[in-house]
């Protein structure tokens, strides 16, 4: 048997193809300088982390604030592939976060970590933090074409606080409190 190379003209040609014999698509053009127009802007809070009970036994004992991960967002714009996502943003930003601005576009947000507090009384104390959420409807308007999406954000900066299972909640039910009574119903059994 003799053996001889195959020629590489062959090979070269096999090597181009796919299986399926198709090309990619080609990426949606993005079509910037346009202009965003904003629906009804909803706002709310959002809990995101609960510590353990901590149980203090003598005012001011220090402990550590391990959270639980309750919740967690992204800042981010849905929209068809053509809508140019940071531009949208950055005029969504401008018109609601004149007053605290928005976090940046993309940002995931976590409960924070290596934390530690104390208290001045006794108790089991639970610890506690929430992010004032943001989110609107939009259409974006650029060469003649409209689209449409939804952003989803929250207030830069969180917010958070401690109580006391041993005490009744007590104050108005606004929308901050009420992450304190989620927070109870998690972590303060009833007696």
């Amino acid at each position: 048997m003799n053996w001889r190379p195959l020629p590489l003209v062959p090979l070269l040609l096999l090597a181009g193809c796919t299986d399926a014999g198709e090309k990619e698509p080609a990426p949606v053009p993005v079509c910037s300088g346009g202009q965003a127009t904003f629906g009804t802007v909803t706002s709310g809070n959002l809990l995101t982390g609960v510590t353990p009970v901590h149980k203090a036994t003598v005012k001011n004992q220090k402990f550590d604030d391990v959270y639980e991960e309750i919740a967690t967002r992204t800042a981010a714009v849905q929209a068809d592939a053509g809508v140019p996502a940071a531009e949208v943003y950055r005029q969504f930003d401008a018109q609601v976060g004149a007053a605290k601005p928005l976090v940046d576009l993309g940002t995931v947000h976590h409960p924070s970590t290596g934390d530690s507090g104390s208290t001045d009384a006794v108790g089991r104390f639970v610890s506690i933090e929430w992010i004032r959420t943001v989110d609107a409807p939009f259409t974006w308007t650029c060469g003649g074409a409209t689209s449409t999406g939804t952003i989803t954000s929250w207030r830069a900066g969180g917010n958070g606080g401690i109580f006391n299972c041993d005490e009744n909640l007590t104050g108005d039910t606004d929308a901050d409190t009420e992450m304190f009574f989620q927070a109870r119903k998690l972590r303060c059994p009833p007696d």
